[in-house]
């Protein structure tokens, strides 16, 4: 089974990045698929660098580490993107699909083990990026909350001047006293 899928690599990895596309509106997926600069287009930069390695550790049965490593890209932009996280890392369980469509003219025995031992390595994926995608909205949120807590300190610093700091020709007010 492996090896059948491993020479159908780019026409799965091809199709699960169409799903992970589909998630966007038509305009951002053309963007993404067209614009090959990584800075103009990191989300495109991030898709096309990391669903190919995903599937080959998916198919080689790779620790979740290493699993992990090649999905953390995609799910660090899709943190900050206004997808709810079921939206986020769902395109990951479109591989099963793709996969089962693949196979699908081999009905043996070991097909059918091959693809439950790969849907429980999807399903450890989606539990580990879902994990992620937690963390890193965690840390987008402390990052606003710092940032929210500078400014309100720098306007607590500012409101202590008084109308005489900002113009010494006022007389004082009884709040200024």
């Amino acid at each position: 089974m492996e090896e059948q899928l491993k020479r159908s690599r780019d026409r799965i990895v091809r199709k699960w990045t169409d799903a992970l596309l589909n998630t966007y509106s038509p305009e951002m997926a053309r963007f993404i698929r067209k614009e090959k600069d990584l800075f103009a287009n990191p989300v495109g930069a991030a898709v096309r660098t990391s669903l190919g390695p995903l599937f080959d550790a998916l198919v080689d049965d790779e620790s979740p580490e290493r699993m992990v490593a090649h999905l953390d890209q995609l799910i660090q932009i899709r943190c900050v993107q206004d997808f709810a996280p079921s939206e986020a890392v769902g395109f990951l369980l479109e591989i099963k699909g793709i996969v089962r469509t693949q196979l699908s003219e081999q009905e043996s025995r070991s097909a059918v083990r091959f693809l439950e031992t790969f849907d429980r390595r999807v399903d450890l994926l989606v539990l580990r990026a879902f994990d992620r995608l937690a963390m890193y909205r965690d840390r987008t949120w402390e990052v606003r909350i710092r940032e929210v807590k500078r400014r309100v300190a720098t306007l607590a610093r500012m409101s202590r001047l008084t109308d005489q700091d900002l113009d010494p020709g006022v007389a004082p007010t009884p709040a200024t006293e």
